[in-house]
């Protein structure tokens, strides 16, 4: 099993990716900002994980002198939706539109249907720590 894990919070991010690891006896790969998926895209299209976890708000990219700057809708739109928009590039693209994705987010579902309702390989599960529903969802989609 393959399975990508994209989230900017250590805490949030070293939760999922050991609960996946002691569950699945896998070691998921990680992507921490928006703009490092895009800049992996290619390579998930051509190496396509059978699943993918998303948290919806995700910074551009870690601040270091020189950072590429955002182009400018995501200036505009914010890190509020990133995740939404970075699953919106995989349902948009005929090579990655079928990878299941889970929102494991920590906004309420009545805040996002409408956008999760727009992506139908999208699931979404409330960030709670607990193991048991992580493991769950993850089991329902692979």
């Amino acid at each position: 099993m393959y399975i990508i894990v994209v989230e900017d919070d250590q805490t949030q991010r070293k939760f999922i990716i050991n609960t996946i690891s002691k569950e699945f006896s896998i070691e998921p790969e990680e992507i921490v900002t928006e703009l490092e998926f895009r800049n992996s895209f290619e390579d998930i299209a051509s190496n396509q994980p059978d699943l993918m976890i998303f948290d919806t708000m995700i910074r551009w990219t870690d601040p270091v002198p020189n950072m590429e700057k955002p182009p400018q809708e995501i200036l505009e739109a914010g890190f509020y939706r990133a995740g939404i928009r970075c699953i919106k590039m995989l349902n948009d693209d005929d090579r990655t539109k079928n990878i299941p994705v889970i929102i494991y987010s920590v906004l309420d579902y009545e805040d996002i249907e409408k956008e999760i309702k727009e992506l139908p390989k999208a699931k979404y599960l409330f960030k709670d720590f607990n193991e048991k529903n992580l493991v769950n969802k993850i089991k329902s989609l692979t």
